[in-house]
């Protein structure tokens, strides 16, 4: 099966100058032969998250969770803060951008609850992850995040430890799940627990996508890079899940702060509307088509 490119018109020169050709029947951009796949892949992970997906995962939708999704505006907005007994922000590194095939190396969860009317950190977790047996890190994830395959035998856990630990961060009822680009995310995250049976937990929880909040009230780039310079915010050892989710976690307390409509953007995310919904949908979780150019806000749509 060939890698699909999605790739931005105004990157096509560039797709072309790396040697993917173009599929008129599919009119995608694709790489001609696996052994180029990591340098594409690079590519996709060094570019804007949000517009370079690999779409090779599937069409079935992920059972995941249950509730009510992108509400529209009513009455003036509760503070997010203020509607959840736990918010978890989190981040994963991966070894490729397949969350059927490709792996979790890193995660971190930062549960953040409301203290005296303040979004307040009560517990962190971050840990390296074990790669499956034979198997092997891609060089360019290596050049991406540091990452290294010794530090993976050294210091990463096994997978049910990781299970184990992720479980107990979403151990409340009442949690929000965050992220920023959240569908790459959760669906790393829905495959791991999956294949450990207990991918139910995510039943219980709704989910936010900063990324789609951002992209509402700033033009492109969109990289949480961008994000975190446009709010001033401290990206030192970026790559690394843990500074990415604290990142995310500052991220969100900035843009609460400057328009307080997060609670609109629950279970709402958007997307390109030139590509689509990359891969399996979220059963619970609205999409909807997310242009550069606004005159409203999504959840208005």
């Amino acid at each position: 099966m060939p890698l699909y490119l999605d790739v931005p018109f105004s990157d096509k020169d560039e797709a072309k100058a790396l040697g993917a050709r173009w599929d008129p029947d599919s009119k995608q951009w694709y790489a001609p032969n696996k052994d180029e796949y990591p340098k594409f892949q690079k590519w996709i992970l060094d570019s804007d998250e949000d517009e370079f997906v690999v779409d090779n995962i599937g069409s079935a939708d992920m059972d995941v969770v249950e509730g009510e999704s992108g509400s529209k505006p009513g009455n003036k907005p509760i503070s997010l803060f203020n509607s959840f007994d736990s918010i978890v922000v989190f981040d994963v590194e991966t070894t490729g951008t397949n969350p059927n095939h490709d792996e979790i190396i890193d995660i971190a969860l930062v549960r953040v609850v409301n203290k005296q009317g303040e979004p307040v950190i009560e517990d962190e977790y971050g840990a390296l992850i074990k790669l499956t047996e034979g198997r092997k890190l891609p060089p360019f994830i290596t050049d991406l995040t540091g990452i290294t395959e010794q530090q993976l035998l050294e210091e990463g856990i096994s997978k049910d430890m990781a299970c184990d630990n992720i479980l107990k961060m979403l151990r409340n009822d009442n949690t929000l799940l965050v992220a920023y680009n959240a569908h790459f995310d959760l669906s790393f995250l829905y495959h791991f627990l999956n294949r450990h049976e207990k991918a139910s937990v995510l039943r219980k929880v709704k989910m936010f996508d900063l990324l789609t909040v951002y992209k509402d009230r700033h033009p492109y780039p969109h990289k949480l890079g961008d994000a975190a310079e446009m709010y001033s915010i401290d990206m030192s050892g970026a790559h690394r899940a843990l500074n990415d989710a604290k990142a995310t976690f500052n991220l969100l307390c900035k843009v609460s702060k400057e328009l307080d409509d997060l609670e609109y953007y629950i279970n709402l995310f958007g997307y390109n509307p030139k590509y689509g919904v990359s891969g399996s949908k979220i059963s619970s979780v609205k999409y909807l088509p997310q242009s550069y150019y606004r005159d409203k806000k999504l959840y208005e749509s």
